[in-house]
């Protein structure tokens, strides 16, 4: 399933990279989007051309925030110390990703993955939409500079697919916003995907505090998916 949908994401995200991204037009297109053949190839390409634009849709606003570009470098938490990071913290609010659609009660622990060079441990735990079923995904996070802490890198522990993992602002004791970007290297130009959360140290946040986070992501221009925030259902978890 997870190597399918890789394989119809990517066939997918080029057709939306062409079209958003500036991409050359196909060999078959017109430099105005219009199909160079004859009648019966020109309409079989119409209705595979409107099946893959609704698809792509679809798949863009549910899976994954795509954007033109490399990832923009945005404005992490100074003098970030990971020992008071670590521990549990619960999902408050967070944009669309594959790994978490519909997903509720979500909570992430950060914890000294033991392999003695300073990585990090991240296990996002929660419930399933339907079910109700539990769900659970472990990652690595490392450190590539030690001089930048709050810029980690991390990968699912079984593949080695990574990401930009930053964090951006905490107060370690009630909440934290923590952004993620990957890079996308298609036809010969980038592209990267965007996730973002706030946490919390509690199940819920005040609103008051609430306004204040969103109040800071405005700042960042860099950040384009903060307006894609939506809340985590964290009711009748126990």
């Amino acid at each position: 399933m997870l190597v399918y949908h890789y394989c119809l994401s990517r066939r997918l995200t080029e057709h939306w990279h062409t079209n958003r991204c500036g991409g050359e037009p196909s060999a078959m297109v017109g430099t105005c989007g219009q199909y160079q053949g004859n009648p019966d190839q020109r309409n079989r390409y119409t209705l595979n051309l409107i099946c893959i634009k609704v698809i792509s849709s679809i798949t863009q606003v549910i899976y994954l925030q795509k954007f033109c570009g490399k990832c923009p470098e945005p404005k992490v938490q100074e003098d970030f110390d990971m020992q008071r990071f670590q521990g549990r913290w619960f999902e408050i609010e967070r944009t669309m990703s594959f790994l978490q659609i519909g997903s509720q009660c979500v909570t992430t622990n950060f914890s000294d993955a033991g392999y003695g060079d300073g990585s990090i441990e991240v296990i996002s735990e929660g419930k399933g939409p339907v079910l109700k079923l539990h769900k659970s995904v472990r990652l690595i996070a490392t450190v590539p500079d030690e001089k930048e802490p709050a810029k980690l890198r991390l990968r699912l522990s079984d593949l080695s697919l990574k990401t930009h993992y930053w964090i951006l602002h905490t107060d370690y004791d009630n909440y934290a916003i923590i952004w993620a970007c990957n890079h996308i290297w298609l036809t010969f130009k980038y592209a990267r995907t965007e996730n973002l959360w706030i946490l919390g140290r509690e199940r819920t946040l005040p609103e008051e505090t609430l306004d204040k986070l969103h109040q800071r992501l405005e700042t960042v221009k860099d950040i384009r998916v903060a307006k894609l925030l939506k809340k985590v259902n964290q009711e009748n978890c126990d």
